[in-house]
């Protein structure tokens, strides 16, 4: 009788853990087949469209990644996970720009002109550059104009423009941040 009684205990929180690993899995299955639009978008103004745009540094093809330079701090722009701050960081002499997945920013284009920036993380999937009330921040995906840019040329830089906040994407001595855009072009702003 004492053998019979450590089987059932053994076996019953085993039997719970493979139900949940089992359930958790499904819901994970679901949320990959069944598509969830956002509440805030139309699914018509959001769609993506692959491009080619005349802009000097910006392909918005789904295929292509993409880094950033700023031209006053010479830093490459970079991001992680949703929630954290995005930054910049010198590349090293063998180590471009982009060479790494916190630097390889995935540009789409939207109908309405602006750019949604993501960078993809292996166990975290994609998060996107986002500027809103809680500021400049890493954040899931969502096509919210939080996360749509602007972007202005100017030769062979461009300018990054939040279409919620109007502020541009900016990398100077007080580190990087959205700040009031300048009228006439400033280092701090441009980007390559």
């Amino acid at each position: 009788m004492l053998a019979r009684r450590k089987i059932h205990v053994v076996w019953r929180p085993l039997t719970r853990r493979f139900s949940r690993l089992i359930i958790t899995c499904m819901v994970g299955i679901s949320a990959l087949v069944l598509p969830i639009e956002s509440a805030h978008a139309s699914p018509d103004s959001r769609k993506l469209t692959t491009v080619s745009d005349n802009g000097p540094s910006i392909d918005a093809s789904t295929s292509n990644a993409q880094a950033f330079r700023n031209r006053h701090t010479g830093g490459c722009l970079a991001g992680y996970e949703p929630g954290s701050r995005p930054y910049t960081e010198l590349p090293g002499k063998h180590d471009p720009c982009g060479n790494n997945s916190t630097e390889t920013w995935f540009v789409h284009k939207w109908r309405d002109g602006t750019v949604e920036l993501k960078i993809y993380r292996s166990f975290i999937g994609y998060s996107c550059l986002d500027d809103s009330e809680h500021g400049l921040r890493m954040w899931d995906c969502n096509a919210l104009p939080y996360q749509s840019w602007y972007i202005r040329t100017f030769g062979s830089y461009i300018e990054l423009r939040n279409q919620h906040t109007g502020l541009c994407l900016d990398d100077s001595e007080h580190g990087l941040r959205t700040y009031p855009c300048s009228h006439v072009p400033q280092n701090y702003q441009l980007w390559f």
